[in-house]
């Protein structure tokens, strides 16, 4: 019996090992992409079609900064600063700023997602995020947003 589980063991190391092991630049993330219901429903009728895998990604950015996010003390809502997209990348940045009475900004908040396509069923994530109030913990934030995508998306590797 002992013999029977050493030898399993050896076989399953061995097979851990040849599995293939996703490279990650630093800060990258790599997900399982994971299409539309309308992509997946074109695809199986135009085989030509290519499903835009990087949508889902940006809806459950926009869902978590919109209903999810609890943003620091004295901070207006995070508001999204549009940029130039394609079906392959999508650049998004959210800010939330703390103003005084008179309208002077106190604080800045900046979080900026870069989700690309990688191919082979994948999707590259990066996460840039600062602020200017010393206040603020950045990290605490990332931590809400990457626990949000993880718990939509299947995180295969990270290098953060």
């Amino acid at each position: 019996m002992r013999k029977a589980l050493g030898l399993l063991f050896v076989l399953v190391l061995a097979l851990s090992a040849c599995a293939p092991q996703i490279e990650t630049g630093k800060g990258e993330m790599v997900f399982e992409a994971v299409s539309a219901g309308t992509d997946a429903l074109v695809s199986r009728t135009d085989p030509t079609y290519r499903p835009d895998v990087t949508a889902p990604f940006a809806a459950e950015l926009a869902v978590f900064y919109s209903v999810r996010v609890t943003t620091p003390a004295g901070y207006s809502p995070f508001t999204i600063v549009q940029q130039p997209s394609n079906p392959r990348e999508v650049r998004a940045t959210y800010v939330a700023r703390k103003v005084d009475a008179q309208g002077k900004v106190l604080g800045t908040v900046e979080m900026s997602w870069l989700v690309r396509e990688r191919g082979q069923g994948m999707v590259s994530v990066f996460l840039t995020s600062r602020s200017d109030d010393p206040q603020v913990d950045v990290r605490a934030l990332e931590a809400q947003a990457l626990s949000h995508l993880t718990s939509r998306f299947r995180l295969l590797a990270s290098g953060r």
